[in-house]
Formats: C-alpha cells, sequence, structure tokens
C-alpha cells in the first residue's frame, strides 16, 4: 500500500485511515504527516510474517582491498615511474611520494578518487645530471598519512 504525505485520523477503533496500523504500533500525534514510508508489507495478523511477506536484504560483499603497484616493473634512470592505487578508502584522493636518488630528493603527489589514483614521475629530468644510481627509495603516503609503500627498487644500468 502506497503512502504519500497522508494525514493521520483515528477512525474511532485504534485504526489509521489509509494505512491501517494499530495504534498500539504506531504512536503519532494527530496532525503528523507521513513521508518516509514507500510501502508498507502487513502480515495478517501483526505478530506474524509467512514467508512470503518476508523481504531479506541482499548479501553484503565487501568492496576489494587497495591494491597498490609501481609499473613498469623494471626501471632505470631513462624511464618514467608509475604508481597506482585501486579500491581506495573512502576519503582517500592522494597519493603523496618521497623518491630518494643518492643525493637527490623527488616529492609530489597525485590526486584521484576511491576507484584508482595513478600517476608518473619523469626520471629522466629528475634525475638528469646525478651520477649512475643502482637504486632509489620510494616511500608512498595517503592524504590521511597512512603509508602506502616504503621500498627500495633497484635501477637497470643502462649501456652507455
Amino acid at each position: 500500500m502506497l503512502l504519500a504525505k497522508t494525514k493521520l485520523k483515528d477512525l474511532g477503533n485504534g485504526f489509521y485511515k489509509m494505512d491501517f496500523i494499530p495504534k498500539q504500533y504506531f504512536n503519532a500525534p494527530d496532525d503528523f504527516v507521513m513521508e518516509k514510508i514507500n510501502f508498507l508489507m502487513v502480515a495478517e495478523n501483526w505478530t506474524a510474517n509467512s514467508g512470503d511477506q518476508v523481504i531479506y536484504a541482499g548479501e553484503f560483499v565487501p568492496p576489494p582491498p587497495p591494491s597498490f603497484a609501481f609499473f613498469p616493473s623494471q626501471i632505470s634512470q631513462k624511464d618514467f615511474l608509475g604508481m597506482s592505487r585501486k579500491n581506495n578508502e573512502v576519503g582517500v584522493n592522494k597519493l603523496i611520494y618521497t623518491i630518494t636518488a643518492g643525493p637527490k630528493t623527488i616529492s609530489g603527489e597525485f590526486t584521484g578518487g576511491t576507484a584508482e589514483i595513478k600517476g608518473f614521475v619523469n626520471l629522466v629530468s629528475e634525475l638528469n645530471g646525478v651520477p649512475s644510481l643502482s637504486e632509489i627509495h620510494v616511500l608512498v603516503k595517503d592524504n590521511k598519512d597512512k603509508t602506502i609503500s616504503d621500498t627500495t627498487i633497484p635501477l637497470k644500468t643502462l649501456d652507455k
């Protein structure tokens, strides 16, 4: 039975006009206006439900856990370093990175949303003039200051 802004009126027998809810189950002032109820399924007597009147909510399927990755899997000083984090928690919309490469420190941030945050760091220009490196250290945090990754990445050596 659909209810839309129905004013409740007592019919004298303890039932309300239009919705037929007994007074002991719904105590409201006479001028109360129903606005939030979309439909009502009523059992034959108010103390039990028959099987066909029970509505079950769908099973809760939790979202997949966040996943973080660097790409490509092998890099050199002459590459772009990609970072991606999928399935972020609500409110996480930035990845803040600090890369330590020998004497140089590179920092910045990528923005995105709950589905994915990704971006690239241009190691070619950032590490220009830095002598040959064998590794870089990468620290990645989210905008809530949670550490996402704290790792050392080996660099491929290039033939000159």
